[in-house]
């Protein structure tokens, strides 16, 4: 998902989808460091980018919503890269909403709150208080990483 209108500084986290696939495209059929066959292992799919929408964090929210109803139910578990962190909660709310209240690992540099320069949804509210009730479960939810004043 290759977005980062959700940004208050620095963009560039657009790019990540694609930096993976460049470093994925290296992968060896043996790892010797770990003593795994990597392909033997897993089956990995590459869906694609999602089509985003770069001036509407709204309309990429209803692009991720849109694609996640396409993607097969049955054995598959979605991996998703991003982007900037804003692109977690339509994630979160597709997965909540089937799968009932979620548990959370969020790493990130500073905690999920509610506004940031007067705006719900942005890459430092990915998990605002308003979206956690129903769909986070709060005893399962840990943020790791956490710096500066709050």
């Amino acid at each position: 998902m290759p977005y980062d209108g959700g940004t208050s500084y620095r963009t560039g986290a657009r790019f990540g989808p694609r930096a993976v696939r460049e470093q994925s495209s290296i992968i060896r059929t043996w790892n010797p460091v770990l003593k795994v066959h990597p392909f033997e292992r897993l089956r990995v799919a590459d869906c694609g980018d999602v089509d985003v929408v770069p001036i509407s964090i709204e309309r990429t929210f209803e692009a991720i919503r849109a694609a996640d109803r396409r993607r097969p139910r049955r054995g598959a578990t979605p991996l998703c890269v991003g982007g900037d962190h804003s692109i977690s909660l339509p994630i979160l709310r597709s997965l909540a909403r089937r799968h009932g209240p979620l548990g959370v690992v969020h790493f990130d540099a500073h905690p999920t709150r509610g506004r940031v320069l007067r705006q719900q949804v942005l890459h430092g509210t990915p998990f605002p208080p308003r979206d956690r009730g129903g769909r986070v479960d709060g005893r399962r939810m840990i943020q790791v990483g956490i710096r500066g004043p709050l």
